[in-house]
Order: C-alpha cells, then structure tokens, then sequence
C-alpha cells in the first residue's frame, strides 16, 4: 500500500537496507493522544512480523 508516510523507513530504504511498515488500524486516528489499537490488530501485525523476519533470516 502506497502511504506518504516517511518515518525512519524511508531513511532505511533509501540507504539499502531492506525496510518495511506495518500500519495498523486506529479507532481515534494517528498521532492522537488517545490512539485505541485493537489488540487482535497487533497480535496480527505481530505475527506478520516474526514471518516476514523469519523469511528474511531463512
């Protein structure tokens, strides 16, 4: 998914290391104090993490 989001990745990426983000849902919107993630959400995010890691790691 294409996100004008910069953040560190981009500064990753853009000197060669392998980089990528996770976005996860958020009932109250980003960057707000009162951000509410569903847990089931990060569980999954988490789960694709360790794959993707565990992929690159072989």
């Amino acid at each position: 998914m294409a996100s004008g989001a910069g953040h560190d990745c981009a500064t990753f990426a853009g000197m060669g290391v392998p980089s990528a983000m996770l976005f996860l849902r958020n009932a109250k919107g980003c960057h707000n104090p009162d951000e509410a993630l569903d847990m089931a959400d990060v569980g999954a995010a988490l789960a694709v993490l360790v794959r993707a890691v565990g992929e690159r790691l072989g």
